[in-house]
């Protein structure tokens, strides 16, 4: 049987893409995209090799790296940091920032890579603002929207399912429910969105013992047609 990421192939091979074509992860925080993303850099998809987009990570090694790599000024680490610490957003006026993180990884990761190599989005866009944005830079023809309530992603926390909560200082309690009521009021009108742009929109069940690999494998049966 043949999948969109095998149509999305051929077009490829007859013409190469001018944007990347991505797939986004969404999901409240502990839902596991950074698991999920994680294994589709490793593993790939059946048919196609995935580059894995953090941005969350991204910001934090901005955060505490940029000074050193001369990448950023004083200001706009000092901006990152304030974003990180308060657990905010980046809005439409800051994405200059989201924008040269996005540039920086796409010229390292996916300029002289396999041209049907796909982005696994991660973090960005949080709201539709950030999304047009992307758009200049980001073909997204697929998202793969991760559902769990907030027990679920309070269970999954605490067991630290995808081993990836180690170090965070943000997930108290109150911390994490303000995040997945923010989850809720911008981030998950990225769903109408992307199927307003003929994006394809897989609906992945998340339960407390959800692992990465399991979430791929569901991911591809989706894709599958």
């Amino acid at each position: 049987m043949r999948s969109i990421v095998d149509s999305m192939r051929d077009t490829i091979t007859r013409t190469r893409r001018i944007k990347p074509w991505a797939l986004l992860l969404l999901g409240p925080t502990g839902s596991g995209k950074t698991p999920l993303g994680k294994e589709l850099d490793r593993f790939g998809t059946s048919s196609s090799p995935c580059r894995h987009f953090d941005f969350g990570e991204q910001l934090r090694r901005v955060s505490t790296m940029a000074v050193i790599e001369k990448s950023f000024t004083l200001e706009e680490v000092r901006l990152v940091r304030h974003v990180l610490d308060q657990g905010l957003l980046l809005e439409n006026d800051q994405f200059f920032i989201a924008e040269k993180i996005l540039k920086n990884f796409l010229n390292r990761e996916i300029a002289h890579s396999d041209p049907k190599t796909l982005v696994v989005l991660n973090g960005l866009p949080r709201h539709v603002g950030q999304a047009r944005d992307v758009a200049c830079w980001l073909d997204v023809r697929c998202v793969a929207h991760l559902q769990c309530d907030a027990k679920t992603v309070l269970a999954r926390i605490q067991r630290d399912v995808g081993q990836d909560r180690a170090g965070r200082v943000d997930d108290r309690r109150h911390a994490i429910q303000r995040r997945i009521d923010r989850f809720e009021k911008r981030t998950l009108p990225l769903l109408s969105f992307y199927e307003a742009q003929s994006a394809r929109i897989t609906r992945i069940p998340i339960t407390p013992s959800t692992t990465a690999q399991e979430a791929r494998n569901q991911l591809i049966s989706y894709l599958t047609i």
